[in-house]
This record gives structure tokens, sequence and C-alpha cells, in this order.
């Protein structure tokens, strides 16, 4: 029997980590992980656990930074101190807690709450 060129084996083995996908989370699950792989680029190899460790760790990292810039700004802007800092990092890690939970609450209520509430129009830039 003559041995399968690169393509033929690389076929097989994708068919039967679809297989493998379909048989774990069903027909919706492999669609779920058709568009992941589609969209972000991401090898197969990549596992989507893995994905998401990675995802959460810069949300975090992205938290963190935006409140650190908003407590310096506060700082320098409003003359904040140590205590109205505290609070605003309280308030705000709440705030972020309930961003971070789609029951609780989304960008497009925050959003909303600022233009209702204050007048103030704004969006989040999108990176596409």
């Amino acid at each position: 029997m003559a041995r399968m060129n690169k393509e033929e084996q690389a076929r097989r083995e994708g068919m039967a980590y679809a297989f493998k996908i379909a048989k774990e989370r069903g027909i919706d699950g492999l669609e779920k992980e058709l568009r992941l792989r589609n969209i972000t680029k991401l090898p197969v190899a990549i596992k989507e656990k893995d994905v998401e460790e990675w995802c959460d760790g810069m949300k975090n990292q992205t938290v963190d930074s935006v409140g650190i810039l908003a407590m310096v700004s506060l700082r320098d802007g409003f003359g904040f101190g140590k205590k109205r800092l505290l609070e605003f990092r309280e308030i705000f890690n709440n705030k972020t807690d309930c961003i971070t939970n789609p029951d609780w609450s989304c960008w497009d209520d925050q959003i909303a709450i600022l233009k209702e509430e204050c007048g103030i129009d704004t969006f989040i830039r999108q990176n596409e």
C-alpha cells in the first residue's frame, strides 16, 4: 500500500479532530469550534481551554492597567488622595465584576447609563 501524502494525512487528522469534537460537544460544539478557529486563526493544536486561560489573563491585565491609569488621572486631574483612590478602586473592581458576568450587566448598559444620566455619548472602538 502506498504511503499517504502529507495533504491526505492532514485531511484525515482534521476529520478525526472534528469527529472527536462532535462526539464530545455535539454539532453545535463543532460549529462553535470552527467559528473560533476561523475568527482567531488559531492552529488546531492550541486547545480552547488554553485560549480561554490566555484571554482571561489578558482581560485581567487590561483591567489592572486601565484601573491604574484611571487612578493616576484622578490623582493628577482632581487631587484624589489615598482614601478616595482606594474607594474608586473598589467601585471600579465591582463594576468590572458586573461586566464580566453577562447576567449582571454589559457594555451597552454602561454606555446607556452615561448617555441617559449624564448626557455623555461614548463608544468602544472596535479592533477588526
